[in-house]
């Protein structure tokens, strides 16, 4: 399944060759920000083990402080990992919320789907692969779209359209039976992929 990856990685490096721009150098001395990165491993990691022991709230706790510790951090540091500045613009929050909501349907997605292909579809590995590579082809098309969209549609449009795709695909994977047609399959993988495209 996963040999499908190759094309995918060798055509996104291709559109980026071609389409991404050098940044411009910074006045200011970048200094990596390694307090910053030991406490949002520290987050990310207290946080996943809480919620997987679930009771044990010693875990939630320290991911609690170390996450107020992270923001204090990323605050005062010249150079952080994480613009907290981003999130107090509204357009940057629900795009960070609707790409966050994605990557839990991604669980779904890239987890129980294949297995459900798999088990109740009865689908070959090969065509398992070719399915589930509607999601990362929607992604390239929208992302290189993308600028694209913004002329053309205000960020407002962007963002309810992105959310309305998300729910049509969680809509239709929650409608996935024992006979579901491969096209509607499809459909709602490209929804999903569309979703990661633009809210990334």
């Amino acid at each position: 399944v996963f040999w499908v990856n190759i094309p995918i990685i060798i055509i996104g490096f291709s559109l980026c060759i071609f389409t991404l721009k050098k940044s411009p150098k910074a006045n200011i001395k970048e200094k990596f920000d390694w307090l910053g990165l030991i406490l949002l491993a520290i987050t990310i990691w207290s946080i996943i083990l809480g919620t997987i022991k679930w009771g044990q709230w010693i875990y939630l706790i320290i991911g609690a402080v170390s996450l107020i510790l992270l923001i204090i951090q990323e605050i005062r540091h010249k150079t952080p990992l994480i613009e907290i500045e981003t999130f107090t613009n509204p357009y940057a929050l629900i795009s960070t919320l609707i790409c966050s909501s994605a990557a839990v349907y991604a669980i779904v997605y890239l987890f129980f789907d294949p297995i459900y292909f798999k088990v109740i579809l009865k689908y070959s590995p090969a065509l398992i692969g070719l399915v589930l590579v509607s999601m990362p082809i929607a992604q390239i098309l929208v992302s290189v779209a993308f600028p694209y969209l913004m002329k053309r549609f205000n960020i407002i449009k962007i963002i309810i359209g992105c959310a309305t795709l998300g729910l049509i695909g969680a809509i239709l994977n929650s409608f996935f039976q024992n006979n579901t047609q491969i096209w509607v399959i499809i459909i709602t993988l490209l929804c999903m992929g569309s979703v990661w495209g633009i809210a990334n």
